[in-house]
């Protein structure tokens, strides 16, 4: 299972996929994966001792250097969203490669700040793709309000979203998670083309549906 962290701008400084969780409130949260616990964010790891069963022996047996990349492709998506314009040019978010010290960019349609952020990149020795998407940030936004705000609607046939998540190295668009209040024992569930038919009517962002849990939230 999918541990998630919430930031206050929807950003996270190891990995910045983009992610929706049905919100308890009329307004949206907006929930980032963060996939490896950065010791700089927090709290130094004690290498020398440490506790059993905690994160510490578990970073204490990582690669040090692979542990400092993702520090460094931390420090530099920090850098990024707090660029001046970066909300208005484009960027969707980015998708970390540690062991590579490269992380790939997801940005709707050119933009000055290109070659800022490669400048930036090349100068950290980070290796940098930028990979044009479809739909803006305000765009998925817009969509994945439009989807919860469906919730409950007939046509859903009792599929209840628990989570919508944005573009990433090969998908434009949404993917939407859920399970339906009667599961189905055919697999995969005959309802679901139907489902994803109606998906489509609410945002044409959403590309595919599928049924999962609720992730656990921090």
């Amino acid at each position: 299972m999918q541990r998630l962290r919430r930031d206050a701008y929807g950003w996270c400084g190891c990995c910045t996929s983009l992610l929706y969780m049905a919100p308890r409130s009329k307004s949206l949260g907006l929930i980032v994966v963060r996939s490896l616990q950065d010791p700089g964010h927090n709290r130094q790891v004690s290498q020398q001792h440490p506790v059993p069963g905690s994160s510490d022996e578990y970073l204490a047996s990582v690669d040090p250097a692979l542990l400092a990349n993702q520090r460094e492709l931390g420090t530099f998506t920090t850098w990024l969203v707090e660029l001046p314009g970066i909300r208005d040019a484009g960027y969707v978010g980015g998708i970390n490669d540690a062991a590579g010290k490269a992380t790939t960019l997801l940005w709707a349609g050119e933009s000055p700040l290109h070659d800022t952020v490669r400048a930036e990149a090349a100068r950290r020795d980070i290796a940098l793709t930028i990979r044009l998407v479809r739909y803006s940030r305000a765009q998925l936004d817009d969509a994945a309000k439009r989807l919860f705000a469906s919730a409950g609607r007939a046509e859903w046939n009792g599929f209840i979203i628990t989570l919508i998540s944005g573009p990433d190295a090969t998908r434009d668009g949404l993917l939407v998670t859920g399970e339906y209040d009667t599961p189905s024992k055919a697999a995969p569930d005959p309802r679901l083309q139907h489902t994803l038919a109606f998906a489509r009517t609410v945002a044409p962002e959403v590309v595919a549906l599928e049924i999962g849990p609720a992730p656990v939230p921090l």
